[in-house]
Formats: structure tokens, sequence, C-alpha cells
């Protein structure tokens, strides 16, 4: 994130010194772009708070599109996952340890498990190694077991 998130003058220095000239000269450039004209089109440039955001537009379009998509998911209706409410989780936990060849998950994963079965939406995020596999194996484990896919 630091390399495009930043106070508004850490990245104007930033973009100075990058392009060897001074930054206001950009900013009118940034500004005038045919996607900031167009009423349908928004801009790849964001703000929160203070911090300002620049994105590839492969990658801001991506993003937003995650969050529009992850807001619907919440105000859909019911989740079809109701089953998975009433689960013992315990008993759940040890027959996806046995289906699995005896992989025990984390407290964390336990966790993710839990929150993907029960949640209208649900992010898995982390670095490698971290058990982001074992932990989708578990969900399609118990998605499997209660016929859902």
């Amino acid at each position: 994130m630091q390399d495009v998130v930043g106070k508004n003058t850490e990245t104007d220095n930033s973009a100075t010194s990058t392009l060897q000239s001074p930054i206001t000269n950009h900013q009118s450039l940034i500004t005038n772009l045919p996607i900031s004209q167009s009423p349908n089109l928004q801009s790849p440039i964001s703000s929160l708070q203070s911090l300002q955001a620049v994105y590839l537009n492969p990658f801001y379009f991506a993003e937003v599109g995650v969050a529009q998509r992850a807001g619907r998911l919440l105000a859909s209706p019911e989740s079809q996952l109701g089953v998975f409410r009433a689960v013992a989780w315990d008993k759940a936990f040890d027959w996806v340890a046995e289906r699995t060849g005896g992989i025990s998950l984390a407290d964390r994963q336990r966790e993710a498990v839990q929150m993907a079965l029960t949640q209208k939406v649900a992010i898995l995020t982390g670095g490698p190694g971290t058990g982001k596999t074992s932990t989708v194996k578990a969900i399609l484990e118990l998605l499997t077991s209660k016929g859902k896919s």
C-alpha cells in the first residue's frame, strides 16, 4: 500500500522525484484524463480520509467490483447455508480431520471455516504457507457433506 497510498505531500514528492518534473504539471494531466470527464466512469484516483490512492485501472476496477459484489451479497436475502448455524463445530472439525488424513486446523482456520459457512460474505486472505488451502479444503468437505456445492 505504501507505493500507492499516502498523504498528498508524500505522493507529490515521490511523483516529482520519480518523474523528475514538478507534480503540478501532472496533477492537471490526471484531472484532464478522459476517464475524469466521463460521468459513466469513475476515476482511478480514490480518496479515503486524508489519504489518496492511485491505482492502475485493472486493479481499481477489480477492487471496486469486489466491493460492489460483496455489498450485493450482504444485502441479499437469507443465506442458503443456514444448515451450518446448528453445527457442533468441534465434532465437525474432528470429522474433517479424519476425511483429510488427520489435518488439524488451527484456531484461526477454524474461525475462517465457521465464518465462511455461517456468514453471507467471508474473504480469506494470507501469505504463503498460512493455511488457506487447508481451510478451503475443510470448507469444501463440510459443504459436500451437507449436499451443497
